[in-house]
């Protein structure tokens, strides 16, 4: 992983003890835009590859995609966050100027 979010399946729960967390936060995919996200990755990934994986996770959608774990990297996150409060502020300052 090079400073992207990564989704991991994880039907076990056990990749949060194989990680290091110090470098990356592990959240739930809970918003919209993340859950059509990855279910456009494994749309793709069935639809080039026959993934038999792919076919049963999206076939089971409604359980499944609540076992995924979505890994941010902290810096990334920091850096989205300072450009989402940037952003906010300019427009802030435009709509009153």
């Amino acid at each position: 992983m090079s400073g992207g979010i990564a989704y991991m399946y994880d039907p076990d729960s056990s990749f949060a003890s194989r990680c290091n967390t110090e470098m990356v936060a592990l959240d739930k995919v809970e918003t919209p835009a993340d859950e059509a996200e990855l279910r456009g990755y494994l749309e793709a990934h069935f639809a080039h590859t026959g993934s038999t994986v792919a076919e049963r996770i999206l076939g089971d959608w409604d359980t499944a995609r609540g076992q995924f774990v979505k890994v941010f990297p902290l810096d990334y996150k920091r850096v989205l966050l300072e450009r989402a409060a940037r952003d906010a502020e300019q427009q802030l300052a435009a709509a009153s100027g």
